[in-house]
């Protein structure tokens, strides 16, 4: 019986720091890295992946159309910055949806690996809907500087929403936070 419970406490243990640490209570991993990081774009990219295939919207979709539904990852903003840092996210979100098998994408361009990203580039809802994708997935990632208990920490807010391209609904939102700590205040 000692056996088992020291085997859960070491199991819930590596569950709890595995995936991330949560600071004061609130809902925000922090990462070790004083800036956004590949890590912070693929752990966020993968766990809202998991959450948008876990949304009714998907098993409802199935039942009307008798299909899989087709996606289209769209553009994200940043508020400040580096294009880099969308770039990645746009990666890798591409990346874990593709990785829940339960998805189909279509992809117009490949502005990623190309560094363009400009508005010229971007696909329009027409030609979006003749290639046969139902859903596009939009979103920002938010960054913004605050002070808490005398640390200066940033917050990098990641906001997606997948919306109909027939009707223009939005059918599933997620957000994800990431706080960093950057600098004591004062120094």
């Amino acid at each position: 019986m000692i056996k088992v419970i020291w085997v859960l406490s070491i199991g819930i243990n590596l569950l709890i720091w595995g995936c991330g640490l949560i600071r004061g209570g609130e809902e925000t991993p922090a990462f070790a890295e004083a800036a956004w990081s590949e890590t912070d774009s693929r752990v966020i990219a993968e766990e809202m992946a998991r959450e948008l295939i876990s949304h009714p919207w998907l098993e409802l979709f199935g039942s009307i159309h008798l299909r899989t539904p087709v996606l289209i990852v769209g553009s994200f903003e940043s508020d400040g910055e580096k294009q880099a840092t969308v770039d990645a996210f746009i990666k890798n979100i591409t990346r874990a949806l593709l990785d829940t098998g339960v998805l189909r994408l279509l992809q117009f361009r490949d502005e990623v690996s190309s560094g363009k990203s400009s508005p010229e580039m971007m696909f329009s809802k027409e030609l979006a809907l003749q290639a046969g994708a139902d859903f596009i997935l939009q979103g920002s990632i938010n960054i913004n500087d605050v002070s808490i208990k005398g640390k200066k920490c940033r917050d990098y807010q990641v906001e997606t929403r997948l919306i109909e391209l027939k009707t223009g609904l939005a059918v599933w939102q997620g957000q994800k936070n990431v706080r960093k700590r950057i600098e004591k205040v004062g120094t």
